[in-house]
């Protein structure tokens, strides 16, 4: 017979374990309209829209090229930010269309 605490310990362990091999794209964009909140405020949003997350590559669609450069310029403290946010090493890239 099977103790409630091994129990416990098997389902906190399987939890913690998807938690850290996966994420889910709607997870990433959420944590990206926060990030860019936070840095660019409600323009920001406006601007910017995540539209498909794949292998560690954010895509991000803006409305302008000034917008496109700004975050070009940006990426490496947006991709740490997000990935703060996320507790791992989820995004390596951001890519602009």
């Amino acid at each position: 017979m099977k103790t409630l605490k091994s129990l416990l310990q098997k389902k906190y362990l399987k939890k913690d374990q998807i938690s850290k091999t996966s994420i889910d794209d709607k997870t990433v964009f959420f944590i990206f309209r926060k990030v860019i909140k936070t840095e660019y405020g409600r323009t920001g949003l406006e601007k910017f829209k995540a539209e498909h997350f794949s292998k560690k590559t954010l895509c991000v669609k803006t409305n302008s090229s000034a917008w496109a450069a700004e975050l070009w310029t940006n990426r490496s403290v947006l991709i740490k930010k997000i990935n703060y946010e996320l507790n791992g090493d989820y995004i390596n890239k951001i890519k602009i269309n």
